[in-house]
Parts: structure tokens; C-alpha cells; sequence
């Protein structure tokens, strides 16, 4: 089975969004496959987050290898 994990670690793809740390809820992936690992979100949330007010931010840039997806608690 082909693998999409993040190239390199998070604290370099949070760099790159403008972050200092991560959320609870982060995820960074190879932009290569990242519409197809989006279809977990429905579940995650579900699971996670189906009693909590919350914000999901995507963060993604075509010339970074990298695409980084937070969730927020609280939102706004």
C-alpha cells in the first residue's frame, strides 16, 4: 500500500502556515493524496467533535509539498 505521510515533521509544516504550535486536532499530509484523506473528516468529526463548537481551517499551497488541517475548539 502506497504511504502519503507528511514530508518532514509538523513543526516545519506549521512554520510554513504561519503557526507556532500545533492544535489538538492537526493533521499534516502529502498533498498528493490529501482530497482523498479529506473523506475522514465526516467520521472524525463524528467521533471528536460531534458535541463541540468548532473551527476547521485547511491550509494548503500549491508550491509546499505539505497541506496541514486544524481543528479549532471553541470557533467563531
Amino acid at each position: 500500500m502506497r504511504r502519503y505521510d507528511a514530508k518532514g515533521p509538523i513543526e516545519n509544516t506549521l512554520r510554513h502556515f504561519g503557526y507556532r504550535e500545533a492544535t489538538k486536532w492537526h493533521q499534516h499530509w502529502d498533498k498528493s493524496e490529501y482530497l482523498k484523506k479529506l473523506l475522514f473528516l465526516p467520521e472524525f468529526i463524528n467521533i471528536e467533535l460531534k458535541h463541540k463548537k468548532f473551527k476547521l481551517v485547511l491550509d494548503y499551497d500549491p508550491d509546499y509539498p505539505n497541506v496541514l488541517i486544524q481543528f479549532f475548539e471553541g470557533g467563531s
